[in-house]
C-alpha cells in the first residue's frame, strides 16, 4: 500500500462510523454503475446493430460511434432521423405534380425549423427541410342585389375572365338565385371582393382552408406500388404461356381489378391537384327586400301568468300573396311564426292571424316584442318589423265577499244581498255584477271611488227544491290587464202557505174548495178503478174470510156440548126433553 493509500486509511480510521458507512455504500454505487454501463453499451451495440434493421455502412457506423463511447439513444435518433428525410425526399419525387399546369397546384407555406431532441444529456440538431403543402380554399357568399338575375350572369363573367368556370347556377320563382364557380386559387380573395361590389348588401361571407398533403402523399406512394403491380401483372401475361384460358382470364381480371384501382388513385389526386388551385366559390344572389310597413300597436302591459292575443297589421305590395310573421317575444322563449292574415272590410292592409304568449315572470322586464313580416311573390321578397315594450308585472287582485240577509227565505218576500270587497289603489273603472239566476235580468254598475261593498235586494217569485245560485262579479281595469273576481252565495226559497186569514178573498176560497172537490172526485175515481181491477183478489180474500169465521164459530159450538157436564138432576129433565124431542 502506497503513502497516498495509507493516509487515506488514517483518515478513514479518525472518522466516524456513520461517515464510514455512507463512503462505503457510495462506493459500492459507483461500481455497480461502471460495470452495468459497460455491459449495456457493448450488448446494447450488439442487440441494435443485429435487430434494427440498419447494415452496411450505416451498421458500421453506428457500431463505431457506440465504440467511441456514444449512447445509443443518441446514434438511434441520428439514424432515424436521416432515414425519416431520404423517406419524405424519395416520396415527394414520387408523388411530384405536374408542371404543366399554368397554376401552380400547390398552396406553399415553407417553413425551416429546428427541433433539438435532448436525450442522457446530449443534444441533437435536426434540421428540417422544406416541405409543399396542398392547401385547398373554398368560399361561401349570401348577398343581396336589386337585379339577381343580372347580377348572377356578372358572377359568372367574372369567373371567366379570372380563367376559371362556372360549376352550376340555379333561380327559383321568389327572387333567389345561386351559383357556384371555381376561379385560380390566387384570385379567390380579389373575387370575393369583386362579388361584395356587385351586391347591394353582403349577409355573410364563409371560408375555409383544408390541408390534403399528407393523403396526397399517401395516394402517390399507393399509386406506385398499385403501378409496378399491374406492369408485373402486364409483363406475366405477356411472358408466361398458359396451359388452360381459366387461368388466362385469371390473371386478365387481376390486372383489371389493379387497373381500376390505379383509376381511382388517379381521379382522388387529379381532384386533390385540381381544388388545390381551383377554388370554389359558392354565392347565394337574394333579391333586396322592398320596404314594408308592419305595425304592432302600442306598448303593452302583461300581468304574470296572464295570456295575451299579439297582433299585427302589415301592409304588402300589390300581388305578393304568400307570408311570414315571425314573433319574438324577448324572453327568450322560442319564436312563432304564422303563415296566414285576414283582410278587415273596410281597412287597409292585412292582419296578421293573433299568437297567444303568456309571460311567467317580471325578470328582465319590460321585454321587446318583434313581429318580423315577410312577404313573396315571383318578383321577389318585400319584408318589414315593428317592435312593442310589454311591461310585465304582478296583477293585482280584489278581496271580496258575498253574504244575504236570509240564506231561507220564503217566496215573494225580499231578501238583501250584500257584497264587500276592497278596491286597489291601481285598478280603475271598477264594475259589478249581479246575477241571482231566477230568470231575472243580470243587475250592473259601476263602483265609485272609494266605494267597498253594494247592496242588491231582491224577491224570489217562486220556490223550488234546490238552492238559487247567486253570482256576484267584479271587474276593473289595471296597467297589467284586466282584474276579475267571481264569488257565489246561495239562498234557499220555500213556498209560502195556501191560506191566510188576513187575506181572505171569496173567490179564491171558492177556488180552492173547488180545487179540494175535483181532488176528492178524483181520489174517489181512482179508488173505485183501483178496486174494479182488484175485486177478483178482494172477492178471493173475501170467501176465505168468510169460510174460516164459519168454520171456527162450528167448532166453538161443538166444544161446548162435549166440555159441559151436567149435574144430575139436570140430565133427567135433559134425558126427558130429549124423549119428548125425539118423539
Amino acid at each position: 500500500m502506497n503513502t497516498k493509500n495509507k493516509a487515506r486509511t488514517v483518515s478513514w480510521r479518525k472518522a466516524k462510523p456513520e461517515w464510514l458507512i455512507v463512503a462505503v455504500i457510495s462506493w459500492g454505487l459507483v461500481l455497480m454503475a461502471a460495470v452495468a454501463c459497460a455491459g449495456s453499451d457493448e450488448s446494447g451495440r450488439e442487440i441494435f446493430v443485429s435487430q434494427s434493421g440498419y447494415g452496411g455502412s450505416d451498421g458500421d457506423a453506428m457500431a463505431s460511434k457506440l465504440v467511441a463511447g456514444d449512447s445509443i439513444a443518441t446514434v438511434v435518433v441520428e439514424q432515424e432521423v436521416k432515414f425519416e428525410l431520404v423517406e419524405v425526399e424519395k416520396a415527394a419525387e414520387a408523388v411530384a405534380l405536374p408542371t404543366q399546369s399554368p397554376i401552380d397546384p400547390l398552396a406553399l407555406s415553407s417553413s425551416e425549423d429546428a427541433v433539438i431532441v435532448e436525450e442522457f444529456g446530449e443534444n441533437v440538431d435536426i434540421s428540417l427541410q422544406k416541405q409543399t403543402r396542398i392547401i385547398v380554399r373554398n368560399a361561401d357568399m349570401v348577398i343581396e342585389a336589386d337585379d339577381p338575375a343580372l347580377t348572377v350572369d356578372v358572377i359568372g363573367d367574372l369567373a371567366l375572365q379570372r380563367g376559371g368556370w362556372v360549376v352550376n347556377s340555379n333561380s327559383s320563382d321568389i327572387g333567389f338565385y345561386n351559383i357556384t364557380i371555381r376561379v385560380p386559387a390566387e384570385t379567390l380573395d380579389a373575387v370575393i371582393e369583386q362579388v361584395s361590389a356587385l351586391a347591394s348588401k353582403v349577409e355573410s361571407i364563409t371560408s375555409d382552408s383544408t390541408d390534403f398533403t399528407e393523403e396526397y402523399i399517401d395516394l402517390g406512394a399507393r399509386r406506385k406500388t398499385v403501378q409496378e403491380t399491374v406492369d408485373a401483372l402486364s409483363q406475366l401475361l405477356k411472358s408466361e404461356n398458359y396451359d388452360s384460358v381459366e387461368e388466362l382470364l385469371e390473371v386478365q381480371r387481376e390486372i383489371t381489378n389493379w387497373q381500376s384501382d390505379l383509376e381511382r388513385i388517379d381521379g382522388r389526386m387529379s381532384f386533390i391537384s385540381e381544388s388545390a388551385t381551383y377554388s370554389r366559390l359558392s354565392v347565394a344572389v337574394n333579391r333586396s327586400p322592398i320596404p314594408m310597413q308592419v305595425d304592432v300597436g302600442e306598448d303593452i302591459h302583461i300581468g304574470i301568468g296572464i295570456s295575451n292575443k299579439f297582433t299585427a297589421r302589415f301592409y304588402p305590395p300589390e300581388g305578393y300573396d304568400r307570408y311570414e310573421i315571425t314573433w319574438d317575444f324577448g324572453d327568450g322563449s322560442p319564436h312563432e311564426t304564422v303563415n296566414a292574415a285576414l283582410k278587415n272590410q273596410n281597412e287597409e292592409g292585412l292582419l296578421s292571424v293573433p299568437v297567444q304568449h303568456t309571460y311567467y315572470s317580471d325578470e328582465l322586464a319590460p321585454h321587446v316584442v318583434t313581429a318580423s313580416v315577410r312577404a313573396y311573390s315571383d318578383r321577389g321578397l318585400a319584408e318589414g318589423e315593428d317592435s312593442q315594450w310589454a311591461q310585465v308585472s304582478e296583477l293585482p287582485s280584489f278581496d271580496a265577499f258575498v253574504s244575504a240577509s236570509e240564506n231561507d227565505v220564503q217566496e215573494d218576500r225580499p231578501v238583501t244581498l250584500t257584497a264587500s270587497f276592497n278596491h286597489p289603489e291601481t285598478v280603475r273603472n271598477v264594475r259589478y255584477e249581479w246575477d241571482v239566476r231566477d230568470g231575472s235580468k243580470v243587475k250592473t254598475g259601476v263602483v265609485s271611488p272609494g266605494e267597498t261593498n253594494v247592496e242588491l235586494e231582491h224577491v224570489f217569485k217562486r220556490h223550488r227544491p234546490d238552492s238559487y245560485q247567486v253570482v256576484f262579479k267584479i271587474t276593473g281595469d289595471s296597467d297589467a290587464g284586466e282584474v276579475e273576481e267571481t264569488l257565489q252565495a246561495y239562498v234557499y226559497v220555500y213556498p209560502a202557505p195556501s191560506v191566510e186569514a188576513s187575506n181572505f178573498e171569496p173567490s179564491g176560497t171558492a177556488t180552492n174548495a173547488f180545487n179540494v172537490l175535483i181532488s176528492i172526485s178524483s181520489l174517489a175515481g181512482n179508488a173505485l178503478i183501483w178496486i174494479a181491477i182488484t175485486s177478483p183478489i178482494w172477492l178471493i180474500l173475501g170467501a176465505i174470510i168468510f169460510f174460516s169465521v164459519r168454520y171456527l164459530n162450528r167448532r166453538s159450538g161443538g166444544i161446548k156440548r162435549v166440555v159441559v157436564v151436567p149435574n144430575r138432576n139436570s140430565a133427567d129433565q135433559d134425558g126427558e126433553d130429549d124423549k119428548e124431542g125425539g118423539s
